[in-house]
């Protein structure tokens, strides 16, 4: 059951991300308008954070409640207090998909762990690479990306444990896993791009935000990165194929259930569904909060409260409730709430209105975010569920969500991305579609129209829905980069073909020029000097925090005559340098004093999640 089951802990503190901004621009692409004392200084056009390392990690997380095997809370176990520690040789890497499509971040290689107080690792695990869903503006007060909260759902792969456990409670979430994957959810919110307080001193809580989330055991067959149960979606019209919904009508953000009926619970996850009063903050009172059930026949039933105001909830829980609290389901509302359609309803002051409702038919794919060359297939598995049951012999349709400009929209590149138009789940409640990768061309279209020459590739946004229905979220898209065909020059030279490559590289990855000893992709010798270290991280999996670029906006054909361009040296040793032409006199300005990569200046909405949103034409806050 996912992270939802019992046994689970549950987590809370601060979460550090620390992109580096300058690749989030189109216009950063054109090496020879790309003006390195401007793109790399903050107050320039280099955005909030242009020296960022693109690093991923928590910072004083702790275990602050867990559930036993019986559902009940685990008083004085030293489970209770741990820390929840990120580690490794490097921090994991966040990065976007693309500079058009920003509302999708991905973390590779996240290594986590419970740590007691001498140090000594308890239990260990990799997180399976993941990118965030279902963000939305749930503070209630605040602006741009700090009003913002996103869920990442995973497992901890070849998990690893301590040979002794003081903690019981670790001990049976061990025995209970039996070598399967935990499952792991965080939400992440009240995240601060502001470098300076108003008054312009530093501000402490710069690149950081509030984490909160939950372990438990993976189910064997289940998801890696969604829930098979009862999903709530949106009260009122659904939301435009190209809104993301940051503001469902009801207030209350999308969520999955399920109902347990060996445990005789409804077990709900609102970790990433109420509103919070501030950015970062405690759950916005809206009321009394009713789990309510809707039969047939059109009557209500009311399940249980659900309370969400006591003091510390939120980082306590998670999110997470077990209903009803202090009993189990009898057997005729364990067989109404199988038949009905779960809702959630808020009194206040005698009034009452339904925040969010049950989408009986539901289907969501379990990976959503690909990135392909020409010539690749990415199989995707969409799980089709129909009151929380798989649902066979449902029709999916799949379509290409582009812009309203009817103009751009003739000129898109379908043919870089081409798929049938619906798939038939399966007896499992699967339908499982196959998208194939052609050559997008070599000029992109964008969203509005305008075309990007310098940016490789395409990237694809493609919709899917019950066939003859609507799609209540709007985050359940699948979306894919498709690269361009790249041909090197034979054998490959610096001058011949590389250089570009390098130099675009170099130029939107500014900490490149602080690593060790000093490693500017813009220039040739640094390069020679460095070949085997460079040679060693393009050859890393994509998933290692180690690999390289540590932004992932390089496509296969391009590595792969890097590493041919590396390994195939001259008699002096070096990679072959070509012939210069006139035509090549690149100037790259050589690296800003590292005291001129300032952190102040600039609106902090500038560069972040709400910009990217609306360059894409959706609705934001």
């Amino acid at each position: 059951m996912s992270y939802l089951g019992w046994p689970r802990f549950h987590f809370a503190g601060t979460f550090v991300a620390d992109p580096s901004t300058v690749n989030n621009d189109p216009v950063h692409y054109d090496n020879d308008s790309f003006d390195r004392a401007k793109s790399w200084v903050q107050g320039g056009d280099g955005w909030w954070n242009p020296d960022g390392r693109h690093s991923f990690r928590f910072e004083n997380v702790t275990v602050r409640s867990a559930i036993g095997e019986d559902g009940q809370a685990v008083d004085g176990d030293p489970v209770v207090g741990l820390r929840f520690v990120t580690r490794g040789i490097t921090p994991a890497k966040l990065v976007d998909l693309d500079p058009d499509q920003q509302l999708v971040s991905q973390i590779f290689g996240m290594q986590v762990a419970l740590s007691d107080g001498a140090g000594n690792l308890l239990v260990q695990g990799a997180m399976r690479p993941v990118a965030f869903t279902d963000i939305w503006r749930r503070g209630v007060t605040g602006s741009g990306d700090e009003a913002a909260c996103a869920a990442y759902q995973s497992t901890l792969e070849t998990t690893e444990w301590a040979d002794q456990q003081t903690s019981q409670f670790l001990g049976r979430l061990r025995d209970a896993a039996g070598g399967r994957p935990l499952a792991i959810k965080f939400n992440v919110d009240g995240y601060s791009m502001s470098a300076t307080r108003p008054d312009g001193t530093p501000n402490p809580r710069f690149t950081r935000g509030r984490v909160v989330g939950t372990v438990g055991i993976a189910g064997d067959g289940e998801p890696r990165h969604t829930v098979v149960g009862r999903q709530f979606g949106s009260v009122g019209p659904p939301p435009g194929d190209n809104s993301p919904g940051f503001r469902p009508p009801g207030g209350v953000n999308y969520f999955p259930g399920v109902v347990d009926t060996g445990a005789r619970k409804v077990r709900l996850d609102l970790g990433n569904a109420l509103p919070a009063a501030t950015a970062g903050g405690p759950p916005q009172d809206i009321g009394e909060l009713v789990l309510g059930c809707h039969a047939g026949d059109g009557t209500v039933t009311e399940v249980a409260p659900i309370d969400y105001r006591a003091a510390g909830w939120y980082e306590t829980t998670a999110g997470i409730v077990d209903l009803p609290a202090g009993r189990t389901l009898r057997d005729d509302e364990v067989a109404r709430l199988e038949a009905g359609r779960l809702l959630l309803v808020a009194r206040r002051d005698g009034q009452q209105r339904t925040v969010i409702e049950e989408a009986p038919v539901h289907v969501r794919a379990d990976e959503f975010v690909a990135r392909l060359d020409p010539g690749e297939e990415w199989v995707v598995r969409l799980h089709v569920s129909e009151r929380g049951r798989p649902l066979p012999g449902a029709r999916v349709s799949l379509f290409h969500l582009r812009t309203r400009d009817p103009e751009a929209s003739a000129q898109f590149p379908t043919q870089g991305l081409t798929f049938p138009e619906s798939v038939t789940s399966d007896a499992h409640g699967i339908a499982q579609v196959t998208l194939r990768a052609g050559d997008p061309g070599n000029l992109r279209f964008f969203y509005f129209g305008d075309r990007r020459q310098h940016v490789d590739g395409q990237v694809y946004r493609v919709g899917y829905r019950i066939e003859g229905g609507t799609q209540p979220n709007p985050s359940n898209v699948l979306s894919v980069l498709v690269w361009n065909r790249f041909v090197p020059d034979e054998p490959p030279t610096w001058f011949g073909s590389m250089r570009d490559v390098f130099v675009q590289y170099g130029n939107l990855y500014p900490w490149m020029t602080k690593f060790g000893p000093q490693l500017d992709l813009a220039l040739y010798e640094a390069i020679a000097a460095q070949r085997e270290s460079v040679i060693e991280v393009l050859n890393r999996p994509v998933a290692d925090s180690r690999y390289m670029p540590v932004s992932r906006d390089l496509s296969g054909s391009r590595r792969t005559a890097m590493l041919t361009w590396l390994t195939s040296p001259g008699p002096d040793g070096k990679p072959l340098l070509g012939e210069q032409r006139e035509s090549d006199a690149l100037e790259v300005a050589p690296a800003p004093p590292p005291e001129t990569i300032r952190r102040g200046g600039p609106d902090p909405a500038l560069g972040g999640k709400t910009a990217a949103a609306q360059r894409l034409g959706l609705d934001l806050p």
